[in-house]
Order: structure tokens, then C-alpha cells, then sequence
């Protein structure tokens, strides 16, 4: 089980092509609020066992655009509060970064505070939706001083790897091209990130699309002490977007299914993973009593 939870499972970005519903109208202004989530449910097959576990994770967000250049916004984006959940047979793991700290942080999950206040910058091409995103190695640093080397405190932190290659620009942009990608005439493929390959096909009717295609390769999940790998099949997804009223995102959302197929030390194990994401406006905070 990843100990960083993320869209995780499949990193996919979009290739826009002959655009067929309006581009984003994003341009310098006051900040608006979103709420982001994602959740992951993972039914687990081995030797005759079937488990069940769900992971969630929601964080609200403040963007501000603070430049509009060539059709590309530049927008900062600094996470408010951060929610998250895993539940299973014998697990229950909860953190909400909003709680004043706990004497003994969650386990699984506390490192999560390490995302609050962080502010990352956004480059949207208002056209397409495509996102460059630069900021997270701060993410990663700070969950790594979180997390130290018990067992050598100059060592590494445990998590320090991990965190870098999830919080990595390039992973980040690749998550917010998927969310904020916008539709188009023309089938997009859609490219999976790293530990990953081959393509799927995202296909558009209006402003919802499907998504579909065969995953090549194999997926290493683990190195220590023995190496696992996964193959990945039966790869489905849908997915819908729409503008808000002033042109900037309004909703998003989509859902992403596959199974994993692995041996775990020799065992067979099957898991069905469903992954669904949400974008979605706040409404701004109401002026204050006079």
C-alpha cells in the first residue's frame, strides 16, 4: 500500500487537439476557492481472501491568477485545509490538517499536514487546459522533515524518494492536465506516466469523454526485500467538465478503473481499483457582519 496518497494507480496527461468548446477565460482578479478530491477503492483477491480498503483525500484550495500572458495563466495555488481518510478490515487512518497537532501524528497519514499553506504555481494554457505546475519539491522537503530516519537521523528520510517523485513537477503537471483538460473535436491520447506505459484514448461528446485503451509493460511496485511487479488490464474511464460563469474552471470530474494483476513473494493476488476525482468551486466567504 503507497504511503503517499495522490490521483495514484494511473498518471495520465492529455494532447489537445482541434478544440471544440470555449477556452478558459482566466485572467487577473480576485482569488477564487476550489475543493479537490480524489478516492481510491481497492478490492484485494489472494488465496481465498477478499479485501476491501478506501482511501480518500480532499484539500481546499485558493487561486489567484496573477498574470495572463499568450493565452497561458499563471495562477498561484495555495492549499487551505487538507482531509483524508483510509479504511479497511483492521485499518482506520483519519487526518484533518484543520485540528489543532496531535501529541502522536497519524501514523499513515500525518504527513499529509506538510501540504498545508503550500502554495504552487499554476501555467494554464487557457486553450487546451494543459498545466505546467512548478512548486513541489517544497511538498516533498517538508514531508521529508517530517518523516526523519529513526534509525540514522543523518540518513535520508524514509519517505524522501517517494516524496520527490510524487510532488515532482513533472508528475504534478501531468495530474492537473488531466483534471483541467479541455474538449476537443479529435480522439486525445492519453499518455500514462512513469512506472507505467503505453496509451489510452480519450474520446469527447460535448463537454464528457470516455477513456479506453491496453497498458503495456509491467509495473515494478516494489524492489525490498523482493521485487513485485504488476501487469494492468481492463483499463475504462469517463469523465465530464464545464466552465463556471466567469470562465474559470467550474467542475470536473471523472472516474478511472483497471485491474492489477501481481505476485506478492509467489502469492497471486488480484485488486479491482476504482479511482474517481472531483474539482469543484467554492463559494467565496461572505463579507464580514457589520
Amino acid at each position: 500500500m503507497a504511503t503517499l496518497p495522490a490521483m495514484c494507480g494511473l498518471v495520465l496527461t492529455g494532447l489537445s487537439a482541434g478544440l471544440a468548446a470555449a477556452d478558459y477565460a482566466i485572467a487577473p482578479g480576485p482569488v477564487r476557492l476550489y475543493l479537490v478530491e480524489t478516492k481510491q477503492d481497492v478490492t484485494w483477491e489472494s488465496a481465498g481472501d477478499k479485501l476491501t480498503f478506501t482511501s480518500s483525500l480532499a484539500s481546499s484550495q485558493a487561486w489567484k491568477c496573477i498574470a495572463l500572458d499568450a493565452g497561458v495563466a499563471t495562477i498561484q495555488a495555495t492549499t487551505l485545509r487538507v482531509l483524508a481518510k483510509h479504511d479497511g478490515p483492521g485499518a482506520h487512518h483519519a487526518f484533518d490538517s484543520g485540528l489543532p497537532p496531535a501529541d502522536e501524528p497519524d501514523p499513515l497519514l500525518g504527513h499529509l499536514k506538510a501540504l498545508e499553506g503550500v502554495t504552487l504555481t499554476y501555467a494554464l494554457t487557457c486553450a487546451t487546459g494543459s498545466t505546467s505546475v512548478t512548486g513541489g519539491e517544497l511538498i516533498a522537503a517538508k514531508i521529508a522533515k517530517r518523516t526523519p530516519n529513526l534509525i540514522d537521523p543523518k540518513a535520508p528520510s524514509p519517505m524522501a524518494a517517494q516524496a520527490l517523485a510524487l510532488y515532482s513537477d513533472a508528475n504534478l503537471s501531468r495530474t492537473w492536465t488531466q483534471l483541467l483538460a479541455r474538449p476537443s473535436t479529435q480522439p486525445q491520447p492519453v499518455l500514462l506516466g512513469d512506472p507505467l506505459s503505453g496509451t489510452l484514448l480519450r474520446t469527447w461528446t460535448g463537454d464528457t469523454y470516455t477513456l479506453a485503451g491496453e497498458v503495456t509493460g509491467t509495473a515494478i511496485l516494489a524492489h525490498e526485500p523482493a521485487t513485485v511487479t504488476a501487469v494492468i488490464s481492463n483499463v475504462h474511464g469517463s469523465g465530464k467538465t464545464a466552465l463556471g460563469p466567469d470562465g474559470w474552471p467550474g467542475t470536473a470530474s471523472g472516474t478511472l478503473s483497471f485491474t492489477m494483476t501481481l505476485d506478492a513473494v509467489t502469492q497471486p493476488v488480484i485488486q479491482q481499483h476504482v479511482i474517481t476525482w472531483q474539482l469543484a468551486r467554492m463559494p467565496a466567504e461572505p463579507p464580514p457582519a457589520k
